[in-house]
């Protein structure tokens, strides 16, 4: 039996599960990389998730659904961390902050916004076919994050049969949109100095969590390597 992690390890490491991976049988997984070969509904990603039958999911941020969903399918206890419902509204932001980063001017479709500052961007590293592979391993990180974006505010609520608990360090979102019962949810409140993940109180929270569900110290399975962030850190 494995925990199943969700997070965005290849932004910052203090927004990761590292620190249980030398306690506990930990699968860790970064799910922005399945994106880039092209859109995918949460259900679908979740159903392959599932599959590994996890004993309990943790869900960091913008992940929330896809790890509501896995624990529907896969009978798994649910554990919520800053739990960031995305909206339409979130993924519109997320596309002009891209064309800002890029400095492309505002556009709905981000593919207008790459293909106008694709030549540019590549200039600055000798436009040769180096430097226009290097454009596009960056854009398609982007285009990957933006497709698992979308399909998080496209999810219908999730209704998981286990235990669901709620880790609250920065605003509690609004569960209904990824819950279907969201009353079934435990919330514990935390005000955290720093990143609620690297937060003393949370970690010893999760260890003795995961210890209340029979889970022991093991070996880490190695993390899933992608590109992502919390929506609302953007």
């Amino acid at each position: 039996m494995t925990v199943l992690a969700l997070e965005f390890r290849a932004v910052r490491e203090t927004a990761d599960f590292g620190f249980l991976a030398t306690e506990f049988p930990l699968n860790r997984l970064d799910p922005i990389g399945r994106h880039v070969a092209g859109p995918l509904t949460v259900r679908r990603q979740a159903a392959e998730l599932a599959a590994g039958k996890p004993g309990t999911v943790l869900a960091y941020c913008s992940c929330a659904a896809l790890g509501a969903h896995i624990a529907e399918l896969s009978g798994a206890d649910l554990v919520l961390i800053d739990a960031d419902a995305v909206t339409p509204e979130a993924v519109r932001r997320d596309v002009t902050a891209v064309c800002a980063s890029l400095g492309a001017p505002p556009a709905d479709d981000v593919e207008i916004a790459f293909a106008a500052v694709r030549d540019e961007l590549a200039a600055v590293h000798g436009a040769d076919d180096q430097a226009f592979e290097m454009v596009d391993e960056l854009f398609g990180r982007y285009r990957a994050w933006l497709r698992f974006l979308a399909a998080a505010a496209a999810a219908e609520p999730a209704a998981p049969a286990g235990e669901v608990t709620v880790i609250a360090g920065k605003r509690l979102p609004a569960l209904e949109n990824l819950l279907a019962d969201p009353d079934r949810a435990r919330v514990r409140r935390f005000t955290p100095e720093q990143g609620t993940l690297e937060s003393p109180e949370v970690r010893e929270f999760l260890r003795n969590h995961l210890l209340g569900r029979g889970f022991r110290a093991s070996v880490e399975i190695p993390v899933a390597e992608g590109k992502g962030a919390c929506a609302s850190d953007k």
